[in-house]
């Protein structure tokens, strides 16, 4: 009885058409709250892969590579900073065709690291935070345009910012 309904549902999820689709871009990166205060902005090459489930929703996860520049005033003290964001979520398009508008939410992690001085030495910190994200975007083709909100759980003093991402779909779907 339990294979026979296993062998149920693998049929089921084979019938439901797929379709994986890479994607290459660009993120810029805005702080909102404290983190604003030593960080201007950030900018960085990002990658992802969309795998459509049906016309409505995609699950997909992203990742990038985002330099994070210093504010003129905190350039003395902090240097080399980069985050490494990946994450995975849903898009759910509100057309139903996979194109146009969509909404999305993300969940995964955040690799933060930088560069200061401490009492006369250069001191490396890397990290890796819990982070969540809710945000919407537009599809087009192949072109990807997406605005996220992401909130990232730094200890004791939680960090969020804007991500912007233009991503190109590689494939056609």
């Amino acid at each position: 009885m339990i294979l026979k309904s296993l062998v149920g549902l693998l049929a089921l999820h084979l019938t439901i058409s797929t379709q994986a689709q890479f994607s290459v871009g660009a993120e810029v990166v805005l702080p909102v709250n404290k983190i604003n205060e030593l960080i201007s902005h950030g900018i960085g090459p990002s990658v992802g892969m969309d795998i459509d489930n049906n016309e409505v929703f995609t699950v997909f996860g992203q990742t990038s590579f985002d330099f994070l520049l210093s504010r003129p005033d905190t350039a003395d003290r902090i240097r080399n900073a980069f985050m490494v964001p990946f994450q995975g979520g849903v898009k759910v398009y509100l057309a139903g065709d996979g194109q146009g508008i969509y909404g999305m939410g993300l969940l995964g992690g955040h690799l933060t690291g930088y560069t200061t001085i401490l009492m006369g030495r250069e001191v490396r910190a890397v990290n890796t935070y819990f982070s969540w994200g809710l945000g919407g975007g537009y599809r087009t083709g192949d072109l990807d345009l997406s605005v996220r909100y992401n909130y990232v759980l730094a200890g004791p003093q939680p960090s969020s910012y804007l991500g912007l991402r233009v991503g190109f779909l590689l494939g056609s779907k």
